[in-house]
């Protein structure tokens, strides 16, 4: 049955038209605009951070930073090392918020006025008094206006804060009655969405915090992936009629899930939220960054729970890895080799992969031993989409070409005039009918510039362990902005 029957399209929330230069005021604006933004971009002025520097510095937990570092978009990059590094358009926004945040200054304690210096406070009373003399009528139209529009907020918070409990109890019903049913499932979605949508409309009508919506708003989208998947998986199994019983594990995913919605429905809608007692109605930096918080331990729920969704089909990702791993390189060597598996989820961009399984490989030739990573990704409905470093069963230890001899004939293929010297396996992939595995071979690095410049090249020389003939001689050059 195809998932197209269960899911609709999510809401355009930016418009699809805007070209590459509205996009790009667009990340500016929305960087500017929050003080733990400005921040990072000032902390990455003069040098590149990696991930847990920008951490301890900045106090944050890894959730908030995630949310703050996607939403900089343009205005970051990432160095050859993989630091974080501000961007060209970093720059400029940086450029942009010291205009505002360090205005001139006048000298003189005053202001000259038909020859005449008057002190700032007396100018500023005749200003006031002015406007309210010659305004009178535009002000109290201004005032009708903006409480029209403090009243259409107010209300559409309640009406998303009815949308959040309509959620919940339905949520809260699977779970006590202990079966997924596709009825049951497809009143749920239908709730979520409309949640979802609502949330897109108050993005619209904050202007304080209208990220903060979208964030949350993208996030129960993404939860109606999740129960369009399930319903997906539930009519394959079983009967629409039957339905089929939630096991603990699954029970407790679905909890983990419901008790994420709560906390993010505890942080959007205090007690005493109504359109008149509208929480959102001024700026709140810190009561925004508590929601992101929640909205991303949400995100990182509906990941895991997703894991339902194999777990119905009968062969959860680490199960099918190991099984695979064997099927390629044996048991024995499997057993003796691979170690330490990891089950991560990609709570971002669960269309891209939902779950990576990873395996220390340990490679080893003569007194030189390494340990590198194998990689598994699946989608969202546990298919195996691609590998990453598994080694082909024909290109298995022991290898017979040891490092110091493996170095002696790289040296010899290359020029003069190098410094410093990386070595290690590097992994050369092929094809095997829909899994993707390869070699491993000797990689030389030899610098001619220094490793930490801005810019440089060198020469890479890899190494094929078996015969110790030389595969590849290439020239390789590097150059950054920073």
């Amino acid at each position: 049955m195809s998932t197209t029957l269960f899911k609709s399209s999510k809401p355009a929330i930016y418009d699809p038209t805007m070209s590459l230069e509205d996009d790009v005021y667009n990340d500016i604006f929305t960087a500017l605009k929050h003080p733990i933004r400005r921040k990072i971009l000032k902390s990455l002025e003069n040098n590149p951070h990696t991930y847990t520097e920008l951490l301890n510095e900045l106090e944050l937990e890894t959730g908030l930073l995630n949310y703050h570092l996607e939403n900089l978009k343009t205005l970051i990059r990432k160095d050859e090392g993989g630091k974080y590094a501000i961007s060209i358009f970093g720059r400029a926004a940086l450029s942009l918020t010291r205009r505002i945040e360090e205005p001139a200054r006048e000298k003189l304690n005053g202001v000259a006025l038909f020859g005449k210096r008057i002190s700032w406070n007396k100018m500023f009373i005749i200003v006031i008094g002015f406007l309210l003399l010659t305004n009178v009528y535009t002000i109290a139209s201004h005032q009708g206006v903006v409480s029209s529009g403090a009243e259409r907020f107010g209300e559409n918070v309640v009406f998303a804060q009815g949308r959040m409990i309509n959620v919940l109890s339905d949520l809260r019903k699977i779970i006590e009655g202990g079966l997924l049913h596709e009825s049951s499932l497809g009143e749920l979605q239908y709730r979520v969405e409309a949640a979802s949508l609502q949330f897109a409309k108050v993005t619209y009508l904050d202007e304080r915090h209208p990220d903060m919506w979208d964030y949350a708003s993208r996030a129960l989208w993404t939860l109606s992936d999740l129960i369009g998947d399930t319903r997906v998986a539930v009519s394959a199994v079983n009967s629409f009629e039957a339905g089929v019983a939630l096991d603990s594990d699954s029970v407790k995913r679905l909890d983990d899930v419901n008790n994420s919605l709560n906390e993010l429905y505890d942080a959007l809608f205090p007690p005493g939220t109504s359109e008149s007692n509208n929480p959102w109605a001024v700026a709140s930096y810190s009561a925004m960054d508590r929601v992101i918080g929640k909205v991303e331990a949400l995100r990182s729920s509906v990941g895991k729970a997703w894991l339902i969704v194999p777990h119905l089909q009968g062969a959860a990702p680490l199960e099918q890895s190991s099984k695979l791993l064997v099927e390629t390189v044996g048991e024995a060597y499997f057993s003796r080799y691979f170690s330490y598996p990891r089950v991560e989820y990609n709570t971002w961009e669960p269309k891209d992969w939902l779950t990576r399984v990873t395996y220390s490989y340990f490679l080893r030739v003569g007194s030189y031993n390494e340990t590198v990573e194998v990689y598994l990704y699946y989608s969202k409905l546990n298919v195996l989409i691609r590998t990453e470093g598994v080694p082909a069963s024909d290109s298995l230890m022991p290898y017979n070409v040891t490092k110091e001899r493996a170095l002696e004939v790289a040296v010899s293929r290359v020029s003069p005039g190098y410094g410093e010297v990386d070595v290690g396996f590097h992994f050369i992939s092929s094809s095997n009918s829909s899994l993707r595995v390869g070699r491993y071979v000797w990689g030389f690095d030899f610098y001619r510039s220094p490793r930490g410049a801005l810019s440089g090249s060198l020469t890479r020389v890899l190494m094929d362990p078996y015969s110790g003939e030389v595969v590849s001689i290439e020239d390789i050059c590097w150059t950054s902005s920073s």
